[in-house]
């Protein structure tokens, strides 16, 4: 048994090797310039588009002002206690 859950640990370190360095070779390596660029042109407006649907959607739900959900009563300390 020892044997064996030793193999299965060998044969996850090399396959989780392998993924690590097929994925390093199949994408390309920024430069600095072009990972700011995309963290200000694309990933910062998609996090505030979502910030602002999620918004909308507890909105909309009533979720976000009501006094009886589970979110404003674990933040006023009650639901916890």
């Amino acid at each position: 048994m020892q044997m064996l859950n030793s193999f299965i640990l060998a044969l996850k370190i090399i396959f989780v090797s392998f993924l690590f360095i097929l994925v390093r070779a199949a994408f390309p390596r920024y430069r600095y310039d072009q990972l700011m660029s995309i963290g200000w042109f694309i990933f910062l407006p998609i996090t505030l588009g979502f910030s602002f649907f999620t918004s909308a959607i507890l909105y909309s739900f009533n979720i976000l002002l009501s006094t009886n959900n589970i979110l404003s009563t674990a933040v006023a300390g009650t639901y916890f206690c």
